[in-house]
């Protein structure tokens, strides 16, 4: 078998090991508007090293669509006080969370659909009501 033959069968799983995975520039992420999280999305990076937090109480986030690359959170993931979030699906990509993952105070959040692909999460899993904690 030729060497470019080779390389054709070992592509694919090179990439499902995430060989061409991408690190987001910053360890953690604070994404406070949707602005935050349309920006961190058009880095084009698929993996935060550190932690994410989605919260800002009453912040403007209607959507995670920017983050529908992201694979894995290294550290934390925090999803709070965000009143216009109806669903998760920007996260549909998500399969780790190294830490914690902690969603509450999201009234309009209506199912958790979006992190359907996530198997592993390293720390506590906290879903709470619609009340944000301050």
């Amino acid at each position: 078998m030729s060497v470019v033959a080779r390389l054709l069968v070992l592509l694919p799983l090179l990439w499902a090991e995430g060989v061409w995975a991408v690190d987001c520039p910053q360890s953690n992420y604070e994404l406070t508007t949707q602005a935050d999280v349309d920006a961190l999305g058009a880095t084009g990076c698929d993996r935060v090293s550190g932690n994410l937090r989605i919260n800002r109480f009453f912040s403007d986030i209607i959507n995670l669509d920017g983050l529908a690359k992201l694979t894995s959170v290294g550290g934390d993931l925090y999803i709070q006080g965000n009143p216009d979030l109806t669903n998760l699906d920007g996260l549909a990509k998500l399969t780790s969370v190294g830490g914690d993952l902690y969603i509450q105070g999201n009234p309009n959040l209506t199912n958790l659909d979006g992190l359907a692909k996530l198997t592993s999460v390293g720390g506590d899993l906290y879903i709470g009501g619609a009340d944000p904690v301050p």
